[in-house]
């Protein structure tokens, strides 16, 4: 098992963020709980061994019927969703948002039954504006693919985003409130010169969790 956490004391309970292969298990967990041996929430992506669907979702158990929020591509669908439901292969309600073809406008909505031919999932005012968004995407005039919640890019508000934008040379998973403070902050960049970076306040940073699948 290996885990990768941040912690102020070694034998604390305050939270743990760790990548771990459980024994039993085919699957790949990423979570943060507050106990290590827990059953409390977990967030984490797996390819269960008789599926061929990925799904990231937070669920009180791992093996619990509770609640699921996952991206997958069913088996006899072109489309990515995002949704909530209480059992992993159930075809019960989707959650996302779209653009139709033939719409200027973004819809939120919830329904039993994919309208969509594209990948669209994301909340925005403007593309070229400041304000949050989180979003997957294909469409031909989108060159990358961004998952993140923030206010503003250059802000000290917290964010967690995987990208490969021209002007980002890396590609970032972490959470932090400031770059530059002494407040948690967790992520991976492919730089050589850039290693994995841990530090923790002591004071507990607002943070929004969000999930990626490219």
């Amino acid at each position: 098992m290996f885990n990768l956490y941040v912690t102020t004391q070694p034998t604390s309970q305050i939270v743990y963020l760790y990548v771990t292969i459980q024994p039993n298990s085919q699957n790949v967990y990423f979570y943060v709980t507050t106990q290590p041996t827990s059953q409390i929430v977990y967030l984490y992506v797996t390819t269960q061994p008789n599926s061929q669907i990925v799904y990231l979702y937070v669920t009180t158990q791992p093996n619990s019927q509770n609640v699921y929020l996952y991206v997958t591509t069913q088996p006899n669908s072109q489309n990515v969703y995002l949704y909530v439901t209480t059992q992993p292969n159930n075809q019960n309600v989707y959650f996302y948002v779209t653009t139709q073809p033939n719409s200027q406008n973004v819809y939120l909505y919830v329904t039993t039954q994919p309208n969509s031919q594209n990948v669209y999932l994301y909340v925005t005012t403007q593309s070229n504006s400041q304000n949050v968004y989180f979003y997957v995407t294909t469409q031909p005039n989108s060159q990358n693919v961004y998952l993140y919640v923030t206010t503003q890019p250059n802000s000290q508000n917290v964010y967690l985003y995987v990208t490969t934008q021209p002007k980002s040379q890396n590609v970032y998973l972490y959470v932090t409130t400031q770059p530059n403070s002494q407040n948690v902050y967790l992520y991976i960049a492919n730089s050589p010169t850039v290693r994995m970076l841990t530090s923790m306040s002591q004071h507990s940073p607002t943070v929004r969790m969000c999930t990626s699948m490219s």
